[in-house]
């Protein structure tokens, strides 16, 4: 996608330039090659921090290599990592001065000792083999659709700064260039914008062969910064309710 492209434009330079300091957030957990020698990062549960310590020594030839965890997070933290999951994760790396991969399961054992997601996996397993038994080419199962992405905790939006390029996209039909524009947040951030009115439910109505139909998308009333992504202090009104005709 538009953003992916960029997100691996960004790694390239970083290789490119030699950089010597990062600043970053979540999204260096996630299939960014770099090798930094230390790190310093606000909590998250520990499977979230294992993955933002596979860029310390990632080529592992420099030994040991010093990770630093703060004991306190962000004030709106508790929207994406749960509080109760934050404390065991710091209580079990206070004990730890060097985290060896052997150790890892028992580490994660404690910091989830009742697999509270248990119930959710069982549900999921249970509805991907009712979903392959009921599989048939060329047939679409509408609420099979709709549990599947009930079961991601991503929300697609469209920030305001993209509105004009989106509809001018979905006006020619080009539905899958206009999806490029989207980003993904957080359900938590999702809620969270939506309470304090910086999210609005928008509805294109299309006009096609004097038929009219919805087209409804998140629209994000904040600036977007492809460096600094969402700029929640910067809020921008909405147009509202468009029509397209063609």
């Amino acid at each position: 996608m538009r953003e992916r492209k960029k997100f691996l434009e960004k790694e390239k330079a970083l290789i490119d330039n030699d950089i010597l300091l990062l600043v970053g957030t979540q999204a260096i957990e996630v299939s960014l090659d770099i090798d930094f020698d230390i790190m310093f990062t606000e909590p998250a549960p520990l499977d979230a921090l294992i993955q933002r310590f596979g860029r310390i020594n990632r080529r592992r030839n420099k030994g040991i290599c010093s990770v630093n965890v703060c004991l306190e997070g962000g004030e709106f933290d508790h929207y994406i990592y749960p509080r109760e999951t934050i404390k065991r994760t710091l209580v079990v790396l206070e004990r730890v001065t060097i985290i060896r991969e052997k150790d890892l399961q028992e580490m994660l054992d404690e910091v989830y000792p009742d697999w509270p997601e248990k119930r959710k996996y069982m549900e999921t397993r249970e509805g991907f083999s009712a979903s392959l038994n009921r599989l048939r080419p060329f047939r679409r199962f509408r609420e099979e659709e709709e549990s599947f992405y009930d079961r991601f905790t991503g929300i697609p939006v469209l920030p305001i700064t993209y509105q004009e390029e989106y509809e001018e996209h979905i006006s020619r039909l080009d539905f899958f260039k206009a999806e490029s524009f989207n980003i993904t947040i957080h359900l938590g951030m999702f809620h969270k914008l939506l309470k304090s009115s910086k999210m609005e439910r928008i509805v294109a109505v299309i006009n096609k062969k004097d038929k009219l139909k919805p087209f409804p998308y998140w629209l994000v009333k904040c600036q977007y910064d492809p460096q600094l992504g969402l700029l929640e202090d910067e809020e921008m009104p909405s147009p509202g309710k468009i029509t397209l005709t063609f």
